[in-house]
């Protein structure tokens, strides 16, 4: 009799702590991080995180804060009834991004014992033209030497490109490109000749190459060289 007595009050005990534990509101999310894969720079990924109040109170949304302003959180519920669910509406937009991204979106509510939840996105941004090396550094010269730099442009978009080259705005260094039109998925070579002059020991310039892309009006070419100048004879 002892021993089902106490039995039953250890198991009274457990339901209680379970029942505590559970109580008040609880967020869960389905899918707490999206990755959308690799896109290109100017589009917009729009993703809907699914929340789910799995706890026995109403759970309350304070406010949604991006760690980015290129992240928006859209409308999304102030309140979700216990057992229910709701979207989060979220736009990523990778204007002016390049490379890997990982954005985090942080939930407040009156959730405990915690009440910030943070969802992610995360994904590449690829560059619609893209430009490799992205400096043209032609390290130290020897003045008055003429030496040049080979880079390669990419199209990434799926439309064809055409270039033209802006004319440089200082005599000491010129560039080429191989093919003045970019086939969807294509390359071409880029030539960037430098004269170095002991005059401008630090040289740094920008090229530019236009093209007719709406979303890629132009591609900037940095430039820099040191040029060595020559040690002055010793005195005597």
């Amino acid at each position: 009799m002892r021993t089902a007595a106490t039995l039953s009050l250890i198991l009274c005990a457990l339901a209680l702590g379970a029942g505590s534990a559970a109580a008040g509101p609880r967020l869960v999310v389905e899918e707490p991080v999206f990755n959308y894969g690799t896109i290109l720079q100017g589009d917009k990924v729009d993703h809907s995180f699914r929340l789910t109040n799995e706890g026995d109170a109403v759970l309350e949304i304070h406010k949604v804060k991006t760690s980015c302003g290129c992240t928006v959180a859209r409308d999304y519920p102030r309140e979700i009834a216990p057992g229910a669910s709701a979207e989060l509406p979220v736009t990523f937009d990778s204007t002016r991004k390049r490379g890997r991204q990982d954005k985090g979106i942080t939930v407040f509510t009156n959730a405990e014992p915690s009440p910030q939840y943070v969802v992610k996105l995360m994904g590449t941004v690829r560059e619609i033209v893209a430009l490799s090396p992205d400096i043209c550094n032609f390290g130290s010269v020897e003045p008055g030497r003429v030496v040049t730099r080979e880079m390669t442009l990419t199209n990434y978009s799926d439309q064809e490109i055409n270039l033209q080259v802006v004319p440089a705005n200082s005599p000491l260094f010129k560039v080429s490109v191989a093919d003045a039109k970019l086939a969807p998925g294509g390359a071409t070579k880029v030539t960037v000749e430098f004269t170095s002059n002991a005059d401008k020991p630090t040289f740094a310039n920008l090229a530019e190459i236009r093209t007719d892309h709406p979303r890629v009006p132009v591609v900037t070419i940095r430039i820099r060289a040191q040029v060595q100048v020559p040690k002055a004879p010793a005195a005597g």
